[in-house]
């Protein structure tokens, strides 16, 4: 069996999908912080994990998403990486505290009199 086989034999998995979903939630999360790095204070991905209702809202959003994407017979490679990105938007959107502090970072003063002139 050649590696193309393999790899696509290895993401056909549903543990090998579910990572990847997870990693998906992550990289929203990674592309998050820098997006706060480059407009104000950096949070640290353990501040970032650490607002813990909304990092367990990720996995649980996760798991729902994953548990029905197996009964609609739609868990595929592109499914699981669109809902796990989004499950980390969507649980930044309700109201909590990590959406909040993200939201709250003072800008680099810096930045602001670069803007000001």
């Amino acid at each position: 069996m050649n590696s193309s086989n393999a790899l696509k034999l290895f993401f056909s998995t549903p543990a090998a999908l579910f990572m990847l979903m997870m990693l998906a939630s992550l990289a929203n999360a990674i592309k998050q912080l820098l997006v706060v790095r480059q407009t104000g204070k950096p949070m640290s991905m353990a501040q970032y994990l650490s607002h813990w209702p909304e990092t367990l809202g990720v996995v649980i959003a996760n798991v729902i998403g994953f548990a029905v994407l197996i009964l609609t017979n739609q868990l595929n490679f592109a499914a699981v990486l669109g809902l796990g990105y989004g499950a980390n938007s969507v649980v930044d959107l309700l109201p909590g505290s990590r959406s909040l502090a993200l939201k709250s970072t003072p800008d680099d003063p810096a930045k602001i009199q670069a803007r000001n002139g």
